[in-house]
Formats: C-alpha cells, sequence, structure tokens
C-alpha cells in the first residue's frame, strides 16, 4: 500500500491561484472558473440550498456546479469579488474575499494529485446591512447605484 503524499501549497503557487481564481470569477466566465476545478468535485455551500434547490448545501461533480454557478452569476451580474488573503494549508488554500453585496467570504480548496480543486467549502460572514444602510462609496463601488432607490425603505425613497 502506498502512501499519499501531501504537502504544504507554497506561498508562490497560492498567491497565483487566487488571483486566477478572482480574476475568473471578476470576469464571469463560467468556462474558465470551472477549470480550476475537478471534474468530480464536490462543491459544499449554505447557498446551494437557495440557488439549486439542493437541501444538503452539497453540489457533486462539475455538471451540477456549472448548472449552479450559471444561476448564481444570472442573478447577479454586477458580482466583483476583492482578494483579501490567500492562507495555506495541507494541500490546500483558503481565499478570503469581499463577495457579492460586500460581504466577508473565504472558500476552501482542497486540490487533488492534479492540481485541481477536487472539494470546495465556501463559508460567509452574517448578512450584510441593508443597501440603505450602507456607505455610498460601498453602493458605488460593487456597481449597485441603480437599484440604490428601490431598495430604500419607504420612508426614505426619493429624499435625499
Amino acid at each position: 500500500m502506498h502512501a499519499i503524499e501531501r504537502r504544504t501549497l507554497d506561498e508562490a503557487f497560492a498567491d497565483g491561484f487566487a488571483a486566477a481564481w478572482i480574476d475568473s470569477w471578476n470576469a464571469h466566465e463560467l468556462d474558465r472558473i470551472l477549470s480550476h476545478y475537478a471534474d468530480d468535485l464536490e462543491m459544499y455551500s449554505p447557498f446551494i440550498l437557495q440557488i439549486a434547490g439542493e437541501p444538503s448545501g452539497t453540489l457533486r461533480g462539475k455538471a451540477a456546479v456549472r448548472a449552479y454557478w450559471q444561476r448564481a452569476l444570472e442573478r447577479l451580474p454586477h458580482l466583483r469579488f476583492e482578494l483579501l488573503s490567500v492562507l495555506r494549508g495541507v494541500d490546500s488554500i483558503a481565499i478570503v474575499y469581499v463577495g457579492a453585496h460586500g460581504r466577508l467570504a473565504a472558500e476552501v480548496l482542497h486540490f487533488d494529485a492534479d492540481g485541481k480543486i477536487a472539494r470546495a467549502f465556501a463559508h460567509y460572514a452574517g448578512s450584510p446591512a441593508p443597501l440603505w444602510e450602507r456607505p455610498v462609496n460601498e453602493i458605488m463601488r460593487y456597481g449597485l447605484q441603480s437599484s440604490m432607490a428601490s431598495n430604500a425603505p419607504p420612508a426614505r425613497r426619493g429624499k435625499r
């Protein structure tokens, strides 16, 4: 029986991978995003129930994950990630970033022997503040200025 060789990923690989991963998401290029993942990947996310209707919060295989992310990208046409930090582990990295609607997020990504993501675990901070309670610079930063009036509480609509 052969032991599986495990290794702590080096900083250059982790930083380069994280930058390419963020860039592919910011480009909204689904094929480019999926190129980082193994065909038999497992994806775990609290949003899988909401978007894909899967109560376990788990999807298996690239086809299922493709359909999930396609729906997510359609719902969030202004989606943009901002990389905050990359943490290295044994055959894994954690990418900490600002995600949809300014929510703090972290993806823990486990790699297979071919350097593809075999398992991905998405983590998110609690619900972000309602749009009308956010600073204007944050709203502008995430391309949400056009929806500001429609998301304002009824008492404040139309007021400056």
